[in-house]
């Protein structure tokens, strides 16, 4: 079976190259060229894109061989077959009978020539045969039988391309590109609307080889409609920049998506309008029924050289927390068709509003000066925030010479906060402390950020890469802060006015230097990044005119980092070869002039260095890397933070960097099984120290300073060397329209923890499995389920063994149902099961989402839909955390059932 896929793959392959008329391979003498043309028998037109089976029997082999060849656009085909008589064809369409043709031999005996069958010399039969006009008749309910479902193929792979057939993927007609993407288990799409692919991010797209869209690949996959697209290739492109510095054989790859439609565009005009409105079940604290509501558009104009697009959006969110926002935007391209010249301005506004109350409760274990400790945090926040983003990016690269890019973009906000927290604490069930603290505040932020880049090459020298990048940002803040106290009879108040100034520098250059000979490439990359972050928090007690030493402090940190790096690959038609030394030498700085003046400096120089290899035919790759871990300035401070009195913080000048040496390989197994391992030894590592006081004491280290009962005192140290070891399995079986996927995933580390005030040992288990069907049982009905368990197992030995043990697990069904054409019923459950052996703490919950989506217009572009989200309602729940300090209680608001009706229309295309 896997023999008979791979040679499916190998005739699609080929099938598809001739047709882009690249390197054309003529037949030989003993082969026939068939071609012809695949219409609707009752309209004549033409079925792009129709699969096509070519099914024949060799006489040195028992079995049948079997290779897929795809009609182009207009429905016409080319495949070569060899002269054999058992030879067929089998042409598969969506929504009609399969057509059966027979091919064979003495299908050409009329076409000997005469002349020289007149001659008696050996017959010669022609090389190529037209088939004609091949008529496929529709059936719609043929595509239900068995033999038809199998038949019909998700994906393929050809080498490093990957052709997915649109038409093979339960959708609703109206559904964008991106809707189908989503359900494809080739691609992978995060929350920002990113794509991947195989781990790497889609960057360019393509329409028909045209850059319609060029860079902006979320716009394409949200404009073009599902239905219009006949298929997609994803494969890798060579960076152009890249080409100059490193060459042809070295130069980094990119991900490209080609999308091959029914229509031919030469440019795309488009808009999207989505209407939405509904009620939350859970009524507010007024007792009032909870609405939200979103609004928001988008209109483009898309061509090879010029595009541009303006949007506005509008939502109002009620729960689980109070969210206004609204925004608007307008962004321009204009570049060459190749998109090696291009120039890009956009400006984009946003404005926001916000509520939320949280509630909290902790609970301290006992200690000898008191029972019990117990803190209520009751919190309410508002901010208004007003957002203005500028944009700007020009590019010219003048292919295999030079390439040269600047952009720029700024950010300035504006923010209005109003805070509220109210804090109670109960010793032994007594009342012992009560303190409400009111701030409001006005932010003004500005963020620059600059990026040059200039590549030249000088051929035989070699070729250059300078690139400078400075981020200017500045945080200014003026808030008043009211804290009102009460403990016994004792009350007290407090009005600060507070004033806040972080100025901060980030300044980075860099420069390479790359010279390849005969597949030997050698660089030099010397880098300068330098950090300056000044941070003033001044706070004036407006009662009593002095400066509060608490909340106030100044300081600024300094970071400098030098580096050279020299690294070395050889590329042969076989292997990859690499190694790579890197030395780094830092210099940390931080300066604190308020309480009192304290100034830390440390200055510390590594060595990193890696080896690597791959096997290019075999698909083995195996790596052995030295890096290591550098810290953040303020883990060398040696003040005392009280800002918060139960948990106090302060930093250690005599860290030690710490270092990570990685072994790692993965290959891959007849293109179905692919399998990773991961072995790391990690050194000097930085764990938090922690220091529980069970009575009132003082700590001369830092002025006599007086710990309360039940406080803590965390201080980062190194901790000893750890082993930890990873190794994953990802297999996947495809037959037809029915894909399993499989992955497995285990790792362990040792690393030592902090274990009241006792650094131990502790030993970790992760296990994480996930299995997935996905399967178009007919073109109506489609059923999606995916089951993921997560188990850990982790011990401490200290003088009592600890143990914790959980399991989650997490069922998914997702089921599409498509009724006259014009309706299409969604279910979407989830089943969430999770227990922790710590906490004994058992959770099981379930979700049901829903929709009827309706095409209200006869092209099938205007939805209309009734959703209805978290029908298995749990209300709300008290989730509890602990640590071996404290137990935690918060009060978290599940997400409401939520019923709405939303309208989506998409218009204005252009041929």
């Amino acid at each position: 079976m896997i023999r008979t896929y791979f040679i499916c793959m190998v005739g699609l392959f080929f099938s598809i190259y001739c047709q882009a008329q690249s390197h054309i391979k003529r037949p030989t003498n003993e082969q026939i060229t068939y071609t012809g043309k695949i219409v609707d028998s009752e309209t004549g037109e033409a079925l792009p894109f129709s699969q096509i089976n070519h099914i024949y029997k060799l006489s040195n082999r028992d079995s049948m061989i079997i290779r897929n060849i795809v009609a182009d656009k207009d429905g016409k085909f080319e495949f070569h077959s060899p002269r054999v008589m058992d030879n067929r064809i089998e042409i598969i369409c969506l929504g009609y009978k399969i057509l059966t043709r027979i091919l064979s031999e003495a299908g050409n005996k009329d076409r000997v020539n005469p002349i020289i069958t007149q001659t008696k010399k050996r017959p010669e039969i022609y090389n190529h045969l037209d088939l004609g006009i091949l008529k496929l008749i529709p059936d719609v309910q043929q595509l239900e039988e068995v033999e038809v479902k199998v038949r019909l193929e998700l994906f393929k792979r050809e080498g490093d391309t990957l052709l997915v057939f649109p038409k093979n993927i339960k959708q609703l007609e109206g559904d964008a590109l991106i809707d189908l993407i989503k359900r494809h288990p080739s691609f992978r799409v995060d929350e920002q609307g990113n794509i991947y692919v195989d781990g790497k991010k889609i960057e360019r797209a393509m329409l028909n080889n045209k850059h319609i869209f060029g860079e902006d690949v979320k716009t394409m996959v949200h404009s073009i409609m599902a239905k219009e697209a006949g298929l997609i290739k994803v494969y890798d492109e060579i960076d152009e920049t890249s080409e100059i510095l490193k060459g042809k054989e070295f130069a980094r790859k990119r991900k490209i998506m080609n999308v091959i439609t029914f229509k031919d565009f030469n440019k795309f005009k488009g808009g999207d309008i989505y209407l939405e409105g509904g009620t939350y079940a859970d009524k507010n604290m007024k007792g009032k029924q909870q609405t939200m509501h979103d609004v928001n558009g988008k209109i483009g104009q898309y061509a090879t050289n010029f595009r541009i697009s303006a949007e506005s959006n509008s939502k109002n969110i009620a729960f689980p927390q109070k969210k206004e926002e609204i925004g608007a935007g307008i962004n321009s391209e204009l570049s060459s068709t190749d998109l090696l010249k291009s120039f890009k301005t956009g400006y984009n506004y946003s404005k926001d509003e916000q509520e939320q109350t949280s509630l909290t409760q902790q609970f301290y274990f006992p200690t000898s000066y008191f029972e019990s400790q117990i803190i209520d945090n009751n919190a309410q926040h508002q901010q208004n925030r007003n957002t203005h983003k500028f944009a700007l990016d020009g590019k010219y690269i003048k292919k295999s010479i030079y390439s040269f890019r600047a952009r720029y973009s700024g950010v300035i906000e504006n923010s209005a906060i109003q805070t509220r927290s109210v804090s109670n604490i109960n010793k032994d069930e007594q009342p012992f402390s009560y303190l409400q603290q009111t701030k409001t505040s006005n932010d003004r932020n500005y963020n620059h950020d600059i990026h040059l880049q200039y590549t030249p090459s000088f051929n035989k020298f070699g070729s250059f890469d300078f690139q400078a990048h400075g981020i200017f940002s500045k945080i200014s803040k003026e808030s008043i802060r009211m804290d009102t106290s009460r403990s016994g009879e004792i009350s007290d108040k407090h009005i600060f006015n507070i004033s806040e100034n972080q100025p901060n520098s980030n300044i980075k250059f860099n420069l390479t230097y790359n010279i390849s000979r005969n597949g030997l490439l050698l660089s030099y990359m010397p880098s300068i990044h330098y950090v300056q972050s000044n941070q003033l928090h001044w706070g004036t007690n407006c009662l009593s005119g002095s400066i509060d030493s608490v909340i106030t402090y100044d300081n600024i940190q300094r970071n400098l980092k030098i580096s050279n790096r020299i690294q070395g690959s050889i590329l042969s038609q076989k292997f990859t070869f690499g190694i790579h030394i890197y030395h780094k030498a830092y210099t940390l700085q931080l300066e604190e002039k308020f309480p009192q003046s304290l100034k830390t400096e440390k200055k510390i120089n590594s060595w990193d260095g890696g080896i690597y290899f791959h096997l290019l035919h075999k698909e083995f790759r195996s790596s052995f890397e030295i890096s290591d871990s550098p810290f953040p300035i303020n883990y060398l401070s040696t003040r005392l933070r009280d800002d918060n009195p139960m948990n106090l913080s302060t930093g250690n000048p005599n860290l030690k960097m710490g270092k990570s040496y990685t072994f790692s390989c993965d290959f891959q197994i007849r293109d179905i099984i692919q399998l990773n391992f991961r072995y790391k030894v990690t050194t000097n590592s930085i764990l938090s120290s922690r220091r529980y006081f069970e009575t009132n004491t003082i700590l001369p280290e830092y002025g006599d300073y007086e710990a309360l009962a039940g406080a803590v005192l965390i201080t980062p140290i190194n901790a000893n060397n750890y082993n930890s070891f990873d190794i994953s399995a990802m297999s996947y079986s495809k037959r037809g329209a029915i894909l399993v996927r499989g992955e497995l995933n285990h790792t362990f580390e040792n690393p030592e923890v902090d274990l009241l005030g006792k650094i131990v040992r502790s030993y970790t288990h992760r296990t994480n499995s996930n299995l997935s069907l996905l399967s178009n049982f007919s073109h109506t009905f489609r059923l999606d389920i995916t089951n993921q368990i997560s188990c850990n197992y982790s011990k401490i030995k200290a003088e009592e063994l600890q143990k914790n043990n959980w399991i989650n697990n997490r069922l998914i069904c997702k089921a599409n149902l498509e009724l006259f054409y014009r309706m299409m019923i969604n279910a979407d459950y989830t089943h969430n099961y999770s227990y922790n052996s710590q906490t004994r703490k058992t959770n099981n919950s379930q979700t049901l989402n829903t929709s009827i989506n309706y095409r209200i217009f006869s092209d099938r572009r205007g939805l209309l839909s009734i959703n209805a989200y978290n029908l298995l309602n749990t209300k709300s729940s008290l989730t509890t955390t602990s640590t071996d300090l404290y137990i935690q209680n918060a009060y978290r608001p599940e997400n409401s059932t939520l019923i709405t009706i939303s309208f989506r229309y998409k218009f204005g295309v252009e041929q």
